[in-house]
C-alpha cells in the first residue's frame, strides 16, 4: 500500500492514514502491534488530538520523506503511549518503502 491511496487504519473509527500491514489488515503508527483492548483509547485520543492528526496525515500525503512521516507520527504516538505501549519509530532505520524495516527488532517482555 502507498501513501497516497489515502486509506484509513483498519482500527474502527481512526483518523489515520494506515500504513504498516499486519496479517492482512493495515494499521496507522499509533494502532500497530497494540492489543485490540486498546484501540478504542488510541482512538479517541487521536481524535482528541485531530489537529496533529490532520498534520501527520498530510504530511505522509504529500509524500515528505520517511524522517518528516517518522516525526510527526512519533508525536501522536508519544501522546498515546500510556494508552498501549506503542514503539517509536526508529531513527536508525534507512528511507525504506516496506513495512518489514519499519519493525523494531528486538520485544520488549511485559
Amino acid at each position: 500500500m502507498s501513501a497516497a491511496t489515502g486509506e484509513l487504519c483498519a482500527a474502527f473509527g481512526c483518523p489515520m492514514i494506515a500504513a504498516i500491514g499486519v496479517a492482512g489488515h493495515w494499521y496507522c503508527a499509533c494502532h500497530w502491534r497494540e492489543p485490540v483492548a486498546s484501540f478504542d483509547a488510541i482512538t479517541a485520543e487521536l481524535h482528541r488530538q485531530h489537529a496533529l492528526v490532520d498534520a501527520a496525515n498530510g504530511i505522509r500525503r504529500s509524500r515528505a520523506g520517511y524522517v518528516a512521516i517518522r516525526d510527526a507520527e512519533n508525536v501522536l504516538i508519544e501522546i498515546t503511549h500510556a494508552l498501549g505501549q506503542q514503539y517509536s519509530l526508529r531513527p536508525d532505520i534507512e528511507v525504506a518503502d516496506d513495512a518489514d524495516h519499519a519493525c523494531p527488532e528486538h520485544e520488549v517482555e511485559l
